[in-house]
């Protein structure tokens, strides 16, 4: 695993720089395709998560180690790059350990850099799904999505469009749907 770990860590203050910047095309491009074969890197460099304990309450996504080593297997596992047990991956959890919101950084990281990502997002309660569509809060699973996205660099501005229980990238088709667990759910 940390083989993978230093695969995938970058220089963070000039991509943070590019970012920034108007007009470089290839550097941008650049940062693309780092990001785009890397959500480790792109959580860390480009998402905001809340946390109404600290002050500010609105920090950047610093992963812990577990949260990185569950990125790299959930990535490995999405890319069909572990293929043992093929279908499964074990995610022991207990609260307060941010996964909703790690789960939520790497949907946003598949809907903005996989053309053909489709995903389904589920909880017991619909309105822990999503609370408003385009005015869900930070209470829901997509609203913590939703969050994540209206704090990235302005070039991933317009990207996204959200919707009572769905996301989608309208350049490239990628979406993400949810649902409350009942009998019609996925």
């Amino acid at each position: 695993m940390e083989g993978l770990l230093r695969r995938f860590r970058t220089t963070s203050a000039k991509l943070r720089e590019i970012l920034k910047e108007k007009g470089c095309r290839e550097q941008w491009a650049k940062v693309q395709a780092e990001y785009s074969s890397n959500p480790v890197s792109f959580i860390e460099e480009c998402c905001w998560i809340f946390n109404p304990d600290l002050v500010p309450a609105t920090i950047p996504f610093k992963l812990y180690g577990y949260q990185k080593d569950f990125v790299l297997k959930l990535h490995a596992k999405y890319r069909q790059l572990d293929t043992s047990d093929k279908h499964h991956l074990l995610d022991e959890k207990t609260r307060q350990m941010g996964m909703s919101w790690l789960y939520m950084a790497f949907f946003l990281w598949a809907i903005l850099f996989d053309p053909g990502f489709s995903g389904f997002v589920m909880s017991y309660k619909e309105d822990l799904v999503d609370d408003g569509g385009a005015e869900s809060t930070k209470d829901s699973l997509l609203g913590k999505l939703r969050f994540m996205y209206e704090h990235l660099p302005e070039r991933f501005a317009g990207l996204l469009r959200f919707k009572y229980l769905r996301v989608s990238n309208h350049r490239t088709g990628a979406y993400l749907v949810g649902s409350s667990a009942n009998i019609n759910a996925g």
